[in-house]
């Protein structure tokens, strides 16, 4: 009996499609790994974005509502305000920011009736932890009530694949007697 070899697969054809599906699977990888990293990139990108947004807003809401302006570093690494924060007219609160291990933390303390602190009332709160420069955070501009905020966060200080967002800000400090 003869066989019929026309309707069957000849070894080099096998080894084409096999190539051809090799191909196209690598290319199909490639693809979802890039995606995967754009993804990945542009996720903290937006972490960061929200992150600056919450530290512009939070010393925003307390360098506007200032009293008093306390102290400032001299080299910008930490500012201290005195706030009104209840609106009758009164700083109330003493809020400090400052820079501690690449870290903006803020440290909010009530103020009595006299002035005075009130020591058990120390609410230590940490704001960011992504800090990158951490000099010349904080200018004051004086007879213009004016404070230049100047922050460079990164998601991965020091590495290669490092993303940078840069914060600058003045805020006014309206309040200021």
């Amino acid at each position: 009996m003869q066989k019929n070899f026309e309707d069957s697969f000849a070894l080099i054809e096998l080894l084409i499609v096999i190539a051809i599906i090799g191909t196209i699977g690598s290319i199909v990888s490639r693809v979802y790994v890039t995606s995967y990293k754009a993804s990945k990139y542009n996720s903290e990108a937006v972490n960061l974005q929200q992150e600056a947004s919450l530290i512009t807003t939070i010393l925003a809401k307390d360098l506007r509502r200032t009293k008093e302006l306390v102290s400032i570093d001299s080299n910008g690494k930490s500012i201290k305000v005195k706030i009104d924060s209840d609106g009758d007219g009164t700083a109330d609160k003493q809020i400090e920011y400052t820079i501690n291990q690449h870290a903006l933390v803020r440290q909010a303390q009530d103020i009595d009736i006299d002035g005075k602190l009130i020591e058990e009332t120390d609410k230590s709160k940490r704001i960011t932890s992504q800090i990158v420069d951490n000099t010349d955070i904080f200018k004051y501009t004086v007879g213009e009530d004016l404070v230049n905020i100047k922050i460079n966060l990164a998601n991965n200080p020091n590495k290669s694949n490092q993303i940078n967002y840069k914060i600058r800000d003045k805020i006014q400090l309206r309040s200021l007697n």
